[in-house]
């Protein structure tokens, strides 16, 4: 079996994703003890919820680089082709 390494920078870029992630979903939290008059013991009882939003949106962000990158070598794939024709030509 191969290993796997990942790079510092990556891990910071992931944690802060993540962090930036749970604080988005923190501040609905807040946002709606303040929209529905509920007590502040709210922020510490639904925080499972909080944890499951945090990682919805860690995955549709991750979906979306995913996208992101697809297009992307895609594009450059085409663009490859392209020269590639040009040169034969």
């Amino acid at each position: 079996m191969s290993r796997v390494t990942i790079d510092m920078p990556d891990v910071r870029r992931e944690l802060s994703l993540f962090a930036v992630c749970f604080a988005l979903a923190f501040a609905l939290n807040v946002y709606a003890i303040f929209a529905f008059h509920t007590s502040w013991r709210e922020l510490i009882t639904s925080l499972p919820w909080v944890m499951a939003i945090t990682v919805f949106l860690y995955g549709i962000a991750a979906i979306v680089r995913l996208l992101i990158y697809a297009f992307k070598r895609l594009q450059n794939r085409l663009i490859t082709q392209k020269n590639n024709r040009e040169k034969s030509s």
